[in-house]
This record gives C-alpha cells, sequence and structure tokens, in this order.
C-alpha cells in the first residue's frame, strides 16, 4: 500500500504499515474515523491518479490519514505487543511462501502436494511447530511476550496447513 499513496499523494512513509482491517476505538472516535475516512475515500475516487485496481485502498488511505497527522486521536499498537488484535497476515504469508517454497525445492512437490504438508513441529496438538514461536503448547496464537492473542486477524494467511490442522482439527 505504499506505491498507492507515493502515487495519490506525493509522499512516502518509511514507516511500518497500519492494518485498517482491525481498527477499533470508543463510539465517538469510530464515528470520527469513519467520518474521516469517507471524505478520504471520496477524495481518491474523484481524482483518476488515486484510482488503482487493487485489493486494499481502505488500507491505503488509512495509512495516509494516520502518517499524515490527520487522524490525532488515533495510536497504532506495535505488532504482537498485547493489544485487542493480533495481525498475523504478514508473518503468516511470509512462513507459508517459504514452508511451500521448501517443499517444491527440497522435495520436489507441486503447489497442491506442497499445502498438504503440514509445518514442522506440527503433531496432534499443534497446526505449527513451537521454532516457529506464533503459538503456545495449545496452538493458540500468541503475543511476543508468550501471552494468549486476544483476537487474530488475517489467520488465513498461515494457508491450508492452519485450515486443516487447526479449524478443521
Amino acid at each position: 500500500t505504499k506505491w498507492p499513496i507515493q502515487e495519490c499523494k506525493g509522499v512516502q512513509y518509511e514507516k511500518p504499515m497500519l492494518c485498517s482491517g482491525t481498527t477499533v476505538g470508543t463510539r465517538v472516535a469510530m464515528l470520527r474515523y469513519l467520518e474521516i475516512m469517507y471524505a478520504e475515500m471520496k477524495v481518491w475516487i474523484n481524482d483518476t491518479k488515486c484510482r488503482f485496481n487493487i485489493n486494499g485502498d481502505d488500507q491505503s488511505m488509512h495509512n495516509y490519514l494516520f502518517y499524515s497527522g490527520q487522524l490525532p486521536f488515533a495510536n497504532a499498537i506495535p505488532h504482537r505487543s498485547g493489544g485487542i488484535v493480533n495481525t498475523v497476515g504478514v508473518d503468516g504469508a511470509r512462513t507459508w511462501k517459504q514452508h511451500t517454497k521448501e517443499q517444491q525445492e527440497l522435495y520436489g512437490k507441486d503447489i497442491q502436494e506442497a499445502n498438504k504438508v503440514p509445518y514442522p513441529g506440527a503433531n496432534e496438538k499443534l497446526w505449527i511447530g513451537l521454532d516457529y514461536n506464533f503459538t503456545d503448547e495449545e496452538g493458540f496464537f500468541i503475543e511476543a511476550d508468550g501471552s494468549r492473542s486476544r483476537v487474530i486477524h488475517q489467520f488465513d494467511r498461515f494457508g491450508p496447513q492452519f485450515h486443516g490442522m487447526w479449524l478443521n482439527g
């Protein structure tokens, strides 16, 4: 979502990308956020250099508004720091991609076969090994300090290995 901000607004922020999918706040703060976000969406829709054929334009707008100081009432919660939501999408996508690539390169599996191979360390209780440091001994997602995460966002990014082992358990 960095390049849409650059193309649309002519600015670039060398800061962590924030996920707009889990925006939480008080009633007053959320209503104000939605008002500001809606106004920005109208700006992007009406400006041809701000139209992109991608999923996630809302995330670009969300980051632009936050980093340009237009959401002074908002706070970014650091990743896996004990906030209400643990957004695992980037970790999941990287882990799934690496696991699939290893299965293909080391064992000659095609993508369908690679996606059937459980993550290393998975067993009847764990969908992924403890060495990854994403879960506790019972397979629950954890924060950096080892406490259990309250809410998980984008767990699907871990791929079929997660779905098959944990969701269908």
